[in-house]
């Protein structure tokens, strides 16, 4: 009887709320940088992206990303890309804290091929420059941006990202510092 009971007795789950799926970085992000570049496109607007290597547009995983550039670029959209320096100062220092992890001189150099690549392809919609330190990552169009910090402590794919708005004083910084950082006083050669 015990047995049989056991049998047609309903299983007990235990779900702690703590235990749920966490999204991840690129799950999140993805789709953020897929609308990003749509809602640009739409409008024959202005694509600004600043990163370190840009991974996200230019590894070797970002074939959704890239075709969706380029696809927004054919249509007419503008786009700025801003490339951490690989022989600046900060890309040495990165490499020397990220050794067992990364190597971010040549992910640069990497994603900077690519992304010359659709730049040569783009009849002159797509500029690129280089620039000593790269604080955080953003890309943001007229509308919207996506961003997180850069810290030594931590790579990219850890970092929390934030959504702002375009009626946010967030984004203006955001978008300023971008100018800042696109401006002739850090940019090495377009």
């Amino acid at each position: 009887r015990t047995v049989q009971a056991l049998e047609r007795a309903p299983a007990l789950t235990i779900k702690s709320p703590r235990a749920g799926r966490v999204q991840t970085r690129r799950e999140f992000l993805r789709p953020q940088l897929l609308q990003i570049i749509k809602s640009a496109g739409d409008i024959k607007g202005e694509l600004m992206v600043a990163g370190i290597a840009n991974t996200e547009f230019f590894g070797d995983d970002a074939d959704e990303i890239n075709a969706a550039l380029r696809q927004a670029l054919a249509g007419g959209m503008r786009a700025r890309f801003l490339f951490l320096d690989p022989e600046s100062p900060s890309a040495l220092h990165r490499r020397a804290l990220e050794r067992k992890r990364l190597n971010t001189v040549r992910i640069i150099e990497s994603c900077l091929a690519a992304a010359f690549e659709i730049r040569d392809d783009t009849a002159g919609r797509m500029q690129i420059r280089l620039t000593q330190d790269m604080p955080v990552f953003l890309c943001a169009n007229l509308e919207r941006a996506v961003c997180h910090p850069y810290l030594f402590s931590a790579t990219g794919a850890n970092m929390p990202i934030e959504t702002l708005w375009h009626d946010t004083p967030l984004y203006n910084y955001a978008t300023e510092h971008f100018g800042i950082l696109w401006g002739e006083r850090w940019a090495l050669f377009d």
